[in-house]
C-alpha cells in the first residue's frame, strides 16, 4: 500500500490525521523545526519554490494520495 502525503502547516489537523489515517504516513514539512509529532514518520522538508523536487520526492517515498492539512 502506498503511503498518504500530508502537506502539512501548523496546528492539530495533521497530527490528527497522521494518528488516525491507518495508513504509513509522510509528513511534508515547510519551516525549520519539525514537530515532535510527525519525527516518528518519514518528513520531507520541502521548500514553496521547489515543487517539482517535492513531487519527485514524494514519487520516490511512495506517496500516491495527498492531503492538505
Amino acid at each position: 500500500m502506498s503511503r498518504l502525503a500530508i502537506i502539512a502547516g501548523t496546528g492539530e489537523l495533521p497530527r490528527l490525521i497522521a494518528q488516525h489515517s491507518g495508513r504509513d504516513v509522510c509528513v511534508v514539512w515547510f519551516a525549520e523545526h519539525v514537530p515532535e509529532w510527525a519525527q516518528k514518520c518519514k518528513v520531507l522538508a520541502a521548500r514553496f519554490e521547489a515543487v517539482g523536487k517535492l513531487l519527485e520526492d514524494l514519487r520516490q517515498a511512495n506517496c500516491r494520495d495527498v492531503v492538505f492539512a
